[in-house]
């Protein structure tokens, strides 16, 4: 999900770097060696902090730059390592350095964690990913077909091939007409489930379920919706059940953020301007979308689990993991083929394979990525938009670093590939 502001008007696109973003694809700069009479010192001597300082410093700017963050938090994990690094500040023009405790808005990493509540029940009943979506929609609700009556199914809404657009038509009105930043909460926060209903049933698909990819906050807004239905609870309710079965705490919907979360968020900036971001959205159809809130150590301990550092709850967990990664749909961004888990991206080169969630919502920027056969994770979060270019060579920097802390080098072509948006 993603708040651009423009210069004199505020402007609003809700997506993850990956709508038509695969141009985030910048080469990695190689960090200078700290050498010392000829001698390269030894990265144990310094913390991984201090050495991921030179390497981001390029990424952020506290003045408020188009392209580079105010500040970053970081989270990475390896089975040596389970570390928080902030940069930078909170606050544009003050020095007011992120402890690492705040909660942020991960926008459409988001979509990792509703596509995870999902896929639970396909675990016992795999026909839920296979099936027509519209089999679990009200039934009152008028679903559109591609030719010959094809229908897009849940594994169509969570790879974005459903054919449905980028937005509904009612909410991509409301955006193309902010003129203020109280118009910008306006469209998200006034848009009903009546609206998604009367939007879909207006809606007629751009290409045939599964035949192409187009990015699709609608499609998820029906993957909250479906999963509702399933299991016949709120999201809300859905999510906390979620956290406690995984061991989250601080990841939550933004209408039930505390008093204290509040004064404590890593709230965003947007667009030329840089205007600051600190009122939540609250947009219950979207939520499951790209408006949950997490924090550092929330987003570690989920990276442990799907890297397989933890051990996992239990068996459940295991099999929804299995068919959230499997690869669903290859397609080609800039020359290299890559494929859509649920709600995830996969990147193979050579002998490496990256899972991938990017996110932007409320003027935070996020990458989530995992490698589970090296056992690597990091999260990065960056308190500007746009930021998804600086995003995508922090986090593929930081998982270099944390690779050759674990004596593992990634290769320069793994580091250039790991740079694809999703």
């Amino acid at each position: 999900m993603k708040f651009i502001v423009l210069i004199g008007i505020f402007f609003l696109a809700a997506c993850s770097n990956t709508v038509t973003n695969d141009q985030d694809t910048d080469f990695i700069e190689d960090c200078d060696l700290i050498e010392t009479d000829a001698e390269t010192v030894d990265e144990d001597e310094i913390s991984i902090c201090e050495e991921l300082e030179a390497v981001l410093q390029k990424h952020i700017n506290t003045e408020g730059e188009s392209g580079k963050a105010i500040g970053l938090i970081v989270r990475m994990e390896s089975p040596d390592v389970s570390e928080t690094c902030t940069f930078g500040s909170k606050v544009k023009d003050a020095e007011v350095k992120p402890t690492g405790d705040e909660q942020w808005v991960i926008g459409s990493v988001s979509k990792m964690l509703t596509s995870f509540i999902l896929t639970q029940k396909a675990v016992d009943d795999g026909k839920i990913l296979e099936d027509p979506a519209e089999n679990y929609l009200p039934e009152n609700w008028s679903v559109p077909s591609g030719s010959g009556g094809k229908k897009f199914t849940m594994i169509n809404l969570m790879t974005h091939t459903s054919g449905l657009p980028h937005y509904p038509k009612t909410l991509q009105e409301s955006i193309d007409n902010v003129g203020s930043l109280e118009d910008m909460y306006a469209a998200w926060e006034d848009y009903t489930i009546n609206d998604l209903e009367s939007d879909l049933s207006k809606t007629t698909l751009s290409f045939d379920p599964g035949t192409e990819y187009q990015y699709s906050d609608f499609g998820f807004a029906l993957v909250q919706k479906a999963g509702e239905m399933l299991y016949e609870k709120t999201f809300p309710e859905m999510l906390a059940e979620f956290s406690e079965l995984l061991g989250l705490e601080n990841t939550v919907v933004p209408e039930n953020l505390s008093e204290e979360q509040k004064a404590n968020l890593f709230y965003g900036h947007g667009g030329a301007l840089v205007v600051s971001m600190e009122k939540p959205v609250v947009t219950p159809v979207f939520t499951g979308d790209g408006f949950i809130y997490s924090d550092a150590q929330a987003m570690g301990r989920l990276l442990r689990i799907f890297t397989g550092i933890d051990e996992v709850p239990d068996e459940n967990v295991t099999k929804t993991l299995e068919l959230m990664t499997e690869e669903r749909f290859e397609r080609d961004a800039d020359g290299t083929s890559i494929a859509q888990g649920l709600g995830i991206g996969v990147i193979t080169e050579g002998d490496f394979k990256i899972y991938k969630k990017n996110g932007t919502s409320a003027g935070t920027t996020t990458a989530f990525l995992w490698d589970k056969n090296n056992k690597l994770g990091v999260v990065v979060a960056g308190n500007v938009i746009p930021f998804g270019e600086g995003v995508n060579s922090s986090v593929c920097d930081i998982y270099r670093v944390l690779g050759q802390r674990s004596g593992i080098t990634v290769p320069s072509d793994v580091t250039e590939s790991c740079q694809i948006a999703f």
